[in-house]
Order: structure tokens, then sequence, then C-alpha cells
């Protein structure tokens, strides 16, 4: 009876093991099939090859973020991470080779380059790994330097182009910042003081900022939505003040209450233009990626009253099927494996 007893002890026991070991290792199945069919995935579902590097980047927070949490361990974690690496650097997402960067030869894609940039300083903050040192060092020293050598503080989002937008130079900003926090170095201090004063040269009268300052566009004064939730996210972390000021300004003007729910305009009123790329569907003045890019930035500036309010639309993106566009759902990934 005894051994009975025992045998059925090591049984439960097995079965609590192997439980707990498939919970803390398991991720969303739809990030686990793209990243086990990245190129794939990109390609049927036309994620244009700017947005790929995004993409990952907010599913390479998403799996950290879910590490911190404790829903997966670091084994699983660094597994899921490896692969992510992989993809960044993948015909179809990179604009240069790896080996090229790694020697120092960089083409002036600050979009890509900030993007994977950030994605390095979040497996060295995560892991403590020196093993891509070398090229966040590099990439974060072009960056700091090109952005300086500009009169208007900004990298070039690709190269040969001669517009300049501020929400992309904020992630820019960032990965700077992130490769500081690591290192302990000061690259990112000078570009982000000059950078916060040379856009208040590039504002509208309600103090929110140009979508492009160069004017380069028949939208370049205008504020995006998507632009600021995007600013307002990656600001929240090296320059808060600024990014809640941000914040403010942008739901006075941009936010929509429905009642039940809530979304960010891509357009102010009264100028409403039509869908692109960069705002995804416009569906009663509300823009997709304004909206989801909201739920981010709300959760990262602890507004649980507008978080509150955005949350149905990220319930939504959660509970669709892998068919789904990969980039709103690492968004939404991102913004919900945050916590307080």
């Amino acid at each position: 009876m005894k051994s009975s007893l025992n045998i059925m002890k090591i049984f439960f026991l097995l079965i609590y093991l192997f439980a707990h070991q498939w919970c803390i290792a398991s991720i969303s199945p739809q990030v686990e099939k793209f990243l086990n069919e990245p190129a794939q995935t990109f390609e049927n579902q036309k994620i244009p090859k700017g947005f790929r590097i995004i993409t990952l980047n907010h599913i390479a927070h998403y799996l950290c973020n879910e590490k911190r949490n404790g829903a997966i361990d670091n084994t699983a974690y660094i597994t899921w991470m490896k692969k992510l690496l992989k993809c960044c650097f993948m015909q179809g997402v990179r604009y240069q080779s790896k080996s090229s960067m790694e020697a120092g030869n960089f083409q002036e894609n600050g979009l890509y380059l900030s993007h994977l940039n950030i994605i390095l300083g979040v497996y060295k903050s995560s892991t403590g790994s020196n093993e891509y040192q070398n090229l966040n060092e590099k990439i974060s020293h072009y960056i700091n330097k090109k952005s300086l050598l500009n009169p208007s503080l900004h990298i070039a989002s690709y190269s040969g182009s001669k517009f300049r937008f501020p929400a992309d130079q904020s992630a820019s900003l960032y990965s700077l910042y992130l490769f500081d926090q690591n290192y302990e170095t000061d690259l990112s201090d000078e570009p982000i003081k000059k950078w916060i004063l040379e856009m208040q040269q590039h504002q509208t009268i309600e103090k929110l900022p140009y979508s492009e300052i160069t004017k380069g566009t028949s939208y370049s004064v205008i504020p995006r939505g998507c632009a600021m939730s995007f600013s307002a996210f990656y600001m929240s972390i090296y320059a808060p003040q600024e990014a809640k000021t941000l914040w403010e300004t942008y739901k006075q003007h941009y936010f929509i209450d429905l009642g039940f729910c809530g979304g960010f305009r891509e357009w102010p009123a009264g100028q409403e233009r039509k869908a692109d790329v960069d705002s995804g569907p416009i569906i009663m003045n509300i823009g997709l990626a304004a909206t989801g890019l909201g739920i981010l930035a709300s959760k990262a500036l602890s507004d649980e009253k507008t978080y509150a309010k955005l949350k149905p639309g990220e319930t939504f993106i959660l509970n669709q099927s892998s068919s789904d566009s990969i980039l709103s759902l690492a968004i939404a990934l991102h913004a919900s494996s945050i916590k307080e």
C-alpha cells in the first residue's frame, strides 16, 4: 500500500513538473508560428519591408516582458530571441548585410538600424550577454553621429531620403538611451537634449509636433495620430515629462470617446485624409495604428483611464486568428505584457 502511494506521488509530481515547465516555456501560438515561418508570414500578409523590423522589435519586447513576468523561463526566452535575431538579418528585413554592419560600413537606413539597435539592447539588458556588443556599439555610435551632424538632429529613416520624421527619431534616441543603460555610456545625452529643443521649433499652435519637419510632404505640418502614439511610447522612457505633456495634449485633440470604448484619430478634426500604409485602416475617423500604438503608450505612461477605453481594441486583436496582421498582434502583445 505504501509503495503504491509513493508511486502515485511520483506520478503526480511528474505531471506537475511537466505542466509547470510547459506553462513557463509557452508563448503566443501566433508568435511561435511566426518565428518559425517569418519570411512566409511577412510575404503572405504583405507587411511592408520597413515595418518588418518594427514588428520584430515589438515581439522582442513582448518576449522580454513575458520572461520578467515569469510566463516563460530563461532557456525558452533565449531560444525564441535567437530565432528573432536571425529574422533581423534575413533577406526582406535587412537593408544591408550583417558583415558590412559589423565592419562599420553603414547605409543611412535609420529606421532599420534604430529598431535593430533596440532589439540588441533588449537582448543585452535581459540576458547580460555581450554577444552582440560590437554591433550594438557600432550602430549606436553611427546613430549618434548622424543625428548630431544633421541640422534637424534626425537621422534619415531611409538611405537617400530628404525627409525627417520625429516619430522615427524618437525610437532612434531610445536605442541610444538603452545602449547607455546597458554599458554605462552617455551617447544619448546630447542628442536627446538637442532634439527636444529642436522639436519646439516644429510644432503647431496646439503644441503638437509636425509629422515631418522639412515640410517636404503634403501632410508634414499636420500632426498624425500614429506618429504621436509612437513617439509618446518611446519618449516615456527617456523623456517622461515631455512624453506626458505630449500625451495629454494629444488626447485633448485626437481622442474619440465612444462610451464603452475609444480610439485615436489619425488626422485632426476637419482635416481628415485617406488611410495609408502608416495609418492602417481608418474607421469612423479612428486610426488602427494610432489606436494600437496608443494602447502601448497609455500602458507605458500608466494612464489607466485611457487604457481602459482602448483595451477592447487590444482584446479584439489578441482574440483573432493567426491570419491577422502580425504587426498589430505584436503591438497588442507588447502592450498586454507590460506589468505595473
